[in-house]
C-alpha cells in the first residue's frame, strides 16, 4: 500500500504540473504542448493503475484482518469458556496443554499480521485510527495474555517437580520389609519422623503451588474478558466501514454458539482428572 500511495501522490503532482504547463503553452508552443499531453496522459494511466493496486492491497489487508480476527477471537473465547467450566477435579496438566496450544495460535496470528502493510492517505481517518487501535490490542495481547499462559506453564512444571520429589521419598520402613501394622510410632523412630515431616512439607508446597496456578488461571480469565470486549467492539467498527459487518456478526454468533456447546463436553471428557493426574 505504501509504495502505491507514494506513487499516486508523486504522479498526481506530475499530472497537475504537466496539465498546467500544457494549458500555458498550447497556443504558443504546439510541439511542447504535445509532449505534455503525452506526459499527463501517461500520468493519468499510472494514477489509475496505482489506485486499483492500492485499493486491492487495502482490501486484502482488511480481509486478512477479518479472517485472522475470527481465529484470534475464537481462541480467546475457547480459553474463556474453558476456564469457566474448570473445577477442583480438572487436570491442570491438560488445562495447561490446551492453553499453550491456543497461545501458539494467537502468537502465530499476531506475528503474521503485517500492520506495516497498511498505509492510509489520511492518518486521522476513522479507519486508520481503528487499525491503530487493533494493532495496540494485538500488542496488549502479546504483552499480557501470552506471558500469563507462560507463567501458568511454569507453575504447572513446578507442580510436577514437587510431585516427583514426593515419589522419590522412600518410606524408611519399606527397606526393612516391615508390615504397615507393625511399623513403629513416628515418635519412636527418627527416620520415620523425618519422612513424615518431608511429606507434610511437600504436600503443603504442592497445595500452595496448585492454589497459585489456579489464581493465575483466574487472572488469565480477567485479562481475556477485558481485552476481548474491547477487541470485538473495535472489530465491529472497522468491519462496518469495510462492509463486512453482517458477515462478522454472523461468524461471531455461530462461533460462540459452537464453542458454548462443545467446551463443556470437552472439559468433561478431556480435562477431567484421572487417578494419576495432577
Amino acid at each position: 500500500m505504501n509504495i502505491n500511495k507514494r506513487t499516486i501522490i508523486f504522479i498526481s503532482i506530475l499530472f497537475i504540473i504537466s496539465m498546467l504547463v500544457f494549458l500555458l503553452t498550447k497556443n504558443y508552443f504546439p510541439t511542447t504542448s504535445n509532449i505534455f499531453i503525452a506526459i499527463f496522459t501517461s500520468a493519468f494511466i499510472v494514477i489509475c493503475t496505482s489506485l486499483i493496486n492500492y485499493w486491492h492491497e487495502k482490501e486484502t489487508f482488511l480481509n486478512n484482518l477479518f479472517f485472522t480476527g475470527l481465529y484470534l477471537n475464537s481462541s480467546m473465547e475457547q480459553i474463556r469458556q474453558l476456564i469457566v467450566h474448570l473445577d477442583e477435579n480438572s487436570d491442570l496438566k491438560k488445562v495447561e496443554q490446551n492453553l499453550s496450544m491456543h497461545s501458539n495460535i494467537i502468537k502465530n496470528i499476531i506475528t503474521t499480521t503485517n500492520f506495516a502493510q497498511y498505509s492510509p492517505f489520511w492518518e486521522n481517518s476513522k479507519e486508520a485510527k481503528l487499525v491503530t487501535k487493533i494493532h495496540s490490542l494485538y500488542l496488549q495481547i502479546e504483552q499480557t495474555i501470552l506471558p500469563q499462559i507462560t507463567y501458568i506453564t511454569i507453575a504447572k512444571n513446578e507442580i510436577e517437580i514437587i510431585e516427583l520429589k514426593q515419589q522419590k521419598i522412600i518410606h524408611p520402613c519399606a527397606c526393612c520389609n516391615i508390615l504397615p501394622e507393625s511399623r513403629p510410632n513416628p515418635q519412636d523412630c527418627q527416620n520415620l519422623k523425618i519422612y513424615n515431616d518431608n511429606i507434610t512439607l511437600l504436600q503443603g508446597k504442592l497445595l500452595q503451588q496448585k492454589t497459585y496456578t489456579n489464581n493465575l488461571i483466574k487472572s488469565l480469565y480477567s485479562l481475556i474478558d477485558n481485552i476481548q470486549i474491547d477487541y470485538i467492539r473495535t472489530m465491529d467498527n472497522i468491519h462496518s466501514i469495510s462492509k463486512n459487518k453482517v458477515r462478522w456478526d454472523e461468524a461471531l454468533t455461530a462461533n460462540k454458539e459452537n464453542i458454548s456447546k462443545t467446551i463443556p463436553e470437552f472439559v468433561k471428557n478431556q480435562i477431567c482428572k484421572d487417578d494419576d493426574a495432577l
